[in-house]
């Protein structure tokens, strides 16, 4: 599937966009950022299917000229709810008719003589008004991949042709970040909530993605298999169902060491449950599950996921060879919060497989510069991809595959990145030596 870009806009149009997003932000503000954002994005995103769909030609109209009341909660509704569908589709009670009336005025006033063009405006204001309202909260902070982050992980495991899943697609950047750097790939993702999930459909259909966001507990709805490669930034701090914990540890085959030794099941799966619930380590599985023998994936977790508190799952990892590598990524990365954060690499063995227990390192701090007091941007990803001997552990240069570098065993690993970045160092090397 081909994806569209938004592409370079002409000066005005790019102020027009930017003037746009703005005075609809202004407009919202009345009912609360939330639950505004989501009305101007919908809006916005109406007009635009308006100026697309030949079925929808008329809705404008009809919404901007109906009498004041529930006809135009109606109209709005009847059309997004025939785009999203049961699962997506907003409430009555989601639409301030005062809000929306002004949000309606204000995009009527882009010229819409040049149907393409006026939609292209209407895709290049959404884009800026949800740039806008991240800079406006903290809610996003930690649940949003950065754009150059994403960009980033797309390099490191997607090819063109792929089927590419999100776990916990958010607002969808990392599909789109993957759609932006291939034209010949398939996009899922799953969502639990259900204005992100929207503001995803929304997004993946105007860039000609379709809408195959799922809505639901990505531990239910992801089948094994589906994917070529998984891009996932998870919402951070799970908690497992008992059942859930169960269904994994069937999934990975897990045995705790301990609990071998006692040769007691009903311990094993106890304890494996207990550690799969901290930490974040089930995403790890569900990545894995949702591969093809083959496949790769690039999850970013808490560095707490580093610590050898859960020895027993990060030796099981490691020693099937499922992880091929783990970037320490700075401080920073993600606005508003100060949670250190790490990509785990991971790689589905094809059948018969020897897994190679070998682990590559790479501090990812270098590759990084400051933007404000707490925050980074990643200003040499062909750097991080290619890599430096000064910063890496050995050299971190894509393979026969073109996803990643050779591997290298953890003892020169630790030996040779000891002396660089001894504090991130000790903190690994008590995991895998």
């Amino acid at each position: 599937m081909t994806g569209d870009t938004i592409g370079a806009l002409d000066p005005d149009d790019e102020a027009l966009a930017h003037r746009l997003s703005w005075n609809l932000l202004d407009a919202v503000r009345a009912v609360g950022l939330g639950r505004g954002l989501d009305l101007a994005l919908r809006t916005l995103f109406i007009r635009w299917v308006t100026l697309t769909d030949q079925h929808h030609k008329n809705d404008w109209d009809r919404l901007t000229s109906a009498a004041r009341g529930e006809e135009e909660r109606i109209a709005l509704l009847m059309v997004t709810g025939g785009v999203f569908g049961p699962k997506f589709a907003p409430s009555a009670h989601d639409t301030d008719l005062d809000v929306l009336r002004r949000v309606i005025a204000l995009i009527s006033k882009v010229d819409a003589t040049d149907a393409a063009h006026a939609a292209h405006l209407m895709r290049a204001s959404f884009e800026a008004l949800l740039a806008l309202a991240g800079t406006q909260t903290r809610e996003s902070g930690e649940r949003e991949t950065p754009e150059a982050l994403a960009s980033l992980l797309v390099r490191m495991v997607v090819h063109d042709g792929d089927t590419v899943l999100d776990p916990a697609c958010g607002q969808g950047n990392d599909l789109l970040a993957a759609a932006a750097a291939y034209k010949q790939i398939s996009v899922l993702g799953v969502e639990m909530a259900a204005e992100p999930g929207r503001i995803a459909r929304m997004r993946l259909q105007m860039a000609g993605l379709g809408t195959d966001i799922r809505r639901g507990d990505a531990f239910n709805e992801v089948n094994e298999g589906v994917a070529d490669s998984v891009l996932l930034q998870p919402p951070w701090g799970l908690r497992l169902t008992p059942e859930q914990g169960h269904q994994i540890v069937g999934w990975a085959g897990l045995r705790s060491a301990a609990a071998q030794r006692a040769q007691d099941e009903s311990v094993t799966t106890a304890r494996v449950i207990l550690q799969l619930a901290k930490d974040d380590y089930a995403w790890l599985f569900l990545a894995q599950h949702a591969l093809r023998p083959g496949g790769r994936a690039a999850v970013v977790l808490p560095q707490g996921s580093l610590t050898p508190r859960h020895s027993d799952i990060q030796k099981y990892l490691v020693e099937t060879g499922v992880v091929e590598a783990i970037v320490s990524l700075p401080v920073g990365v993600f606005a508003h919060t100060g949670i250190g954060t790490a990509i785990w690499l991971l790689r589905k063995p094809e059948p018969n497989e020897e897994a190679a227990r070998s682990v590559l390192m790479l501090d990812a701090e270098p590759f990084f510069e400051s933007t404000s007091r707490t925050e980074l941007e990643l200003t040499d990803t062909d750097g991080l991809i290619s890599g430096s001997s000064d910063t890496s552990v050995g050299h971190f240069r894509p393979g026969r595959t073109g996803r990643w570098p050779p591997r290298l065993s953890m003892a020169r690993a630790i030996s040779a990145s000891g002396e660089r970045n001894p504090k991130a160092m000790r903190v690994m090397s008590r995991i895998f030596v």
